[in-house]
């Protein structure tokens, strides 16, 4: 009998970094991958109950600020990670005051990312 994972939402759209981070968040959690803002804005309003949402800021279609948003309306009780090359400290507080619970700045190492989530995950009471 299999335990129920909780589910990550993972908005990246750089194939290669999308693909280590899955196999890596695949050890603990049900991951869910899209690319673009349109995708993960039909995971978000489905319902679809995440733990986290680790979003990329720039996508294809757009800003991951307006997923952040979107995120803080309709799954609040889904952590916010934000996982960007832009370490800008005008972004940043963008990115804090949209929503997002965390910034990790790329290159992203596993290590950290499990760490940062734990600690995002047990502050907002998910764990």
């Amino acid at each position: 009998m299999s335990t129920l994972r909780p589910k990550v939402l993972l908005v990246e759209d750089q194939s290669a970094l999308q693909m280590t981070l899955q196999s890596f968040l695949e050890k603990q959690y049900q991951v869910v991958t899209v690319r673009t803002i349109a995708e993960a804005t039909e995971h978000i309003k489905d319902k679809t109950y995440f733990i986290a949402i680790l979003v990329d800021l720039n996508l294809p279609d757009g800003s991951g600020l307006d997923i952040i948003k979107l995120a803080k309306e309709k799954a609040e009780k889904s952590a916010i990670l934000v996982l960007t090359g832009d370490n800008k400290a005008d972004t940043v507080q963008e990115a804090i005051n949209s929503g997002a619970n965390d910034y990790i700045v790329k290159p992203i190492y596993q290590k950290e990312l499990l760490e940062r989530m734990k600690k995002t995950l047990t502050k907002l009471g998910l764990t």
